[in-house]
């Protein structure tokens, strides 16, 4: 936001403008890209038989459906049994996190990682 020299009546919002918070680290978006998969750790639970786990990869971002990411390609957090394809694009709803990289949302009623809009 660009802020202007303003009236005195107006010096409140010339105020606000000089303490307007920069956009929420945790923005939601929807992506499309090629992933590649990095490393597996599990998360310890011995009655998962499929051996769910974190998976850290890279996506590189081909096109951005909705809202916006720090750059073409992110780091990426996502939880699962099994490493997802990276021969074909993908389509995730990513939520970045404060520590910079991104986690995948779980879609309604599946397991992951939950995102609050």
């Amino acid at each position: 936001m660009r802020c202007f020299a303003l009236p005195a009546s107006l010096a409140a919002l010339t105020a606000a403008c000089a303490t307007t918070p920069a956009p929420a680290p945790t923005e939601i978006a929807e992506v499309v890209g090629r992933l590649e998969n990095l490393s597996y750790e599990s998360d310890g639970d011995p009655d998962d038989l499929l051996g769910h786990g974190t998976i850290s990869a890279r996506l590189h971002v081909q096109r951005v459906l909705h809202g916006r990411v720090s750059g073409r390609v992110i780091d990426i957090r996502y939880f699962e049994h099994t490493y997802i394809s990276d021969q074909r694009p993908v389509r995730f709803r990513v939520k970045r996190m404060p520590e910079g990289h991104y986690i995948v949302c779980a879609p309604p009623g599946m397991t992951g990682f939950k995102c609050k809009s």
